[in-house]
Order: C-alpha cells, then structure tokens, then sequence
C-alpha cells in the first residue's frame, strides 16, 4: 500500500494524471489484443499445455509493460523539453 501512495504522490507531484491515464488506457488495450491473438494462435494451433500458454503470455505482457513504459518516458520526456 505504502508503493501506491509514493507513485500517486509522484503523480501529483509531477501534474501527470492524465498522461498515465492515457497511456495506460491505450496501452492496456494494446495488451488485450496480443493476448487475444497469443490464445487464438494457440486455439488454432490445436491442444497445447496450459503452462506454455500462460508462459507465452506472460513474457508478452512483461514485454508490452516494457515498450509502454520506455515509449511514454521517451516522448513525455521530449515534449516537457520542447515546451
């Protein structure tokens, strides 16, 4: 509990509620949809253990969390130093 109020004081410290709203909005969907096409792959792939599945989604999402995370440091970063 104490890790979510430093990050929601960072947050208010920083004014970046509604960047982390957004992104995580855009990027939560972006990890619906890859998980939604590892599960039918392995749907149409036909019977496969469930441990690879849950494995293969996993190392997707951390992945996703990842790119998310660089990406939106990246460009936030470069529109406060343009502004």
């Amino acid at each position: 509990m104490k890790l979510f109020q430093e990050f929601r004081f960072l947050l208010d410290i920083s004014r970046s509620h509604r960047i982390a709203r957004r992104y995580f909005v855009t990027h939560g969907f972006d990890g619906a949809l890859a998980m939604l096409g590892l599960t039918m792959g392995f749907y149409i792939i036909g019977t496969m253990a469930i441990s690879t599945v849950f494995n293969a989604c996993m190392g997707t999402t951390i992945a996703l969390m990842m790119n998310g995370l660089a990406s939106a440091y990246v460009s936030e970063a470069a529109e406060r130093q343009y502004e």
